[in-house]
């Protein structure tokens, strides 16, 4: 997209231990790079699950929503050894120099804080470029604009999963975080086509 002045699009999501971003933990991250047409590119995409630092803080109710099991998150590498994963990967994308991923996500205020906590501001900054885009806020939008135009509201929820079933988007394996990175550019898709 020649507006994106040679960074690339990529949709970031996140399954965490809870909602409050320095006390919870990530356990799984994804990133996806996309196409001109909003499609995964054929380069694979940043996914892996995280042992997190303080799973006796871990929410049973956030825990049954992602199903990742603690005692197999045990097992996996810490949240340090995935932000170094992370960097190999990042730099096998070989990006023009000082160019980001523009982060394309389901409710950045939720996604972003968690993000920066793992990989540090600067790190966050080194990555990723400052001016994301997000399909919720995208969707709000679109119900404003329809209001302006005193039109029926397209989106009664604003939820990924709410969002799929209003766009007719299969959304399978939903809060698996590689599955809803790939949801997630398909409303974006939809949304940018949308007229209200």
């Amino acid at each position: 997209m020649i507006n994106l002045n040679g960074n690339l699009l990529a949709a970031l999501d996140l399954e965490t231990t809870g909602l409050v971003d320095g006390y919870h933990d990530i356990v799984q991250v994804a990133v996806v790079p996309l196409d001109g047409n909003l499609d995964p590119l054929d380069t694979a995409p940043f996914y892996m699950n995280i042992k997190p630092d303080h799973p006796e803080r871990a929410d049973p109710e956030a825990m049954a929503v992602n199903g990742l099991d603690l005692a197999e998150l045990a097992m996996e590498p810490d949240c340090w050894q995935v932000a170094d994963y992370f960097d190999e990967w990042f730099e096998r994308l070989n990006l023009p120099l000082h160019k980001k991923l523009i982060y394309l996500t389901q409710n950045a205020p939720f996604d972003i804080p968690f993000t920066k906590h793992w990989l540090g501001v600067q790190g966050f900054e080194k990555y990723f470029h400052r001016r994301g885009r997000d399909t919720m806020f995208m969707a709000l939008g679109l119900n404003d604009q329809a209001v302006w135009k005193n039109r029926a509201v397209p989106f009664s929820r604003v939820g990924l999963k709410a969002l799929c079933e209003t766009l007719g988007i299969p959304l399978d394996n939903h809060h698996d975080a590689l599955a809803d990175c790939i949801a997630t550019a398909k409303v974006y898709r939809e949304l940018l086509r949308l007229e209200v």
